[in-house]
């Protein structure tokens, strides 16, 4: 498959201009000399992510047929440089749904916890005293801080839903919530 694209002299003609052409005419024959120019970067990150010949080859071809749907949307000034993370994004973007794919196989050996794990088994009066620690640091934040803290932690909403819940922009939910996570360690080492 990569033959297509190597088989080809690599062209002189500049990256903008080869660009242009292509984004006035549609003329594959453009995008082709223009990716053949780089066809070995691109095989070469695809390399190093998948660590497997055949889906660094694959991850070519498909990279290069996102490139006209992606060159659409896109204006592109550096194209060497775009198109590097363009394919270290569709690598990442491949591994990631592939670990969200895979089936976590667990030992029936797992299932059964020993004593000395347990929670109950394990709390002790300094453990009771840590979680009293820890709501009073809590009751000491800032309103907003407590909400975001109390929702992600107790509640077990994400920040999407915290942001909706509060209307508030999503980034101020990390805000609070990097504040608060802050004031709180301080709180509870002053405990100490």
């Amino acid at each position: 498959m990569i033959k297509l694209f190597t088989n080809k002299k690599t062209p002189t003609i500049p990256d903008k201009n080869l660009l242009s052409k292509f984004k006035k005419t549609r003329d594959q024959s453009y995008l082709i000399a223009l990716y053949s120019k780089y066809i070995e970067l691109v095989y070469g990150v695809c390399l190093y992510y998948f660590k497997d010949n055949d889906m660094a080859q694959d991850a070519v071809m498909s990279i290069y047929e996102q490139l006209h749907k992606k060159l659409k949307n896109h204006e592109v000034t550096n194209f060497k440089s775009w198109l590097h993370v363009l394919t270290k994004n569709y690598c990442l973007g491949i591994l990631r749904k592939e670990n969200r794919n895979k089936i976590q196989t667990l030992d029936p050996t797992d299932m059964h916890l020993k004593e000395s794990l347990h929670p109950i088994d394990n709390h002790t009066l300094r453990d009771y005293k840590a979680e009293d620690d820890l709501r009073h640091c809590i009751h000491q934040l800032n309103d907003k801080q407590k909400k975001v803290i109390k929702a992600f932690y107790y509640e077990d909403k994400s920040y999407k839903e915290i942001a909706l819940l509060m209307q508030i922009d999503i980034n101020k939910v990390r805000s609070f919530m990097q504040n608060g996570r802050r004031n709180l360690k301080i709180c509870l080492e002053s405990k100490k």
